[in-house]
């Protein structure tokens, strides 16, 4: 339970609920919850991620929000925001968020059918395979799926379910631009010969 997190990570967690579980938050991760059972699950093995997660809504205190990130991963400026019941973003193992990354789960606000009452835009979940590589001022939005091995170019905004590994998705919104490829982190000079 968080009340019994050491007292170094009291300074990285503002914490307006109960019940919140949080076993190991890296070098660089920042939390704000506003609400209860609520969790964080960050493999223990990554040492630093620059993150900002933010879970739960004041209005509502009974969220039971999740956030899933995986071993290996890097991360220069991500933001991770939750507001809705019993919603998560998991992210697989090996992936690389460059700056200014923001997933958003929620809309905040709800857009309603007219004639039933019926909510149409909650936000549920968002699921970030393994080994994805997400470029600089990039928008992930709700119930958005970014299958193994992707890469999603720069300044894209992504806004649904994709299903094909080894792609290229980019723009706004987003799509696949290119098929059959893979990615690593060495820098391309790496594998030119001269």
């Amino acid at each position: 339970m968080l009340n019994k997190i050491k007292y170094f990570f009291k300074k990285k967690i503002r914490n307006h609920g109960k019940n919140n579980y949080i076993p190991h938050l890296p070098k660089g991760t920042r939390v704000i919850i506003d609400g209860d059972n609520n969790k964080i699950l960050i493999d223990p093995l990554l040492s630093a991620f620059n993150c900002k997660i933010k879970l739960g809504d004041s209005h509502n205190k009974t969220n039971s929000c999740t956030v899933k990130i995986g071993k290996d991963c890097t991360s220069n400026g991500l933001e991770i925001i939750l507001y809705e019941h019993n919603s998560y973003v998991s992210i697989g193992e090996d992936c690389m968020f460059s700056w200014r990354i923001r997933i958003f789960n929620t809309d905040a606000h709800s857009i309603l059918d007219k004639t039933t009452g019926k909510v149409l835009n909650v936000g549920k979940k968002i699921n970030i395979g393994n080994h994805v590589w997400v470029g600089m001022d990039t928008l992930i939005l709700k119930n958005t799926v970014i299958p193994s091995n992707c890469v999603i170019g720069a300044h894209s905004v992504v806004n649904k379910k994709f299903t094909e590994e080894n792609t290229v998705i980019a723009g706004h919104p987003a799509k696949v631009v290119k098929k059959c490829i893979t990615w690593d982190r060495r820098k391309a000079n790496d594998f030119l010969t001269f």
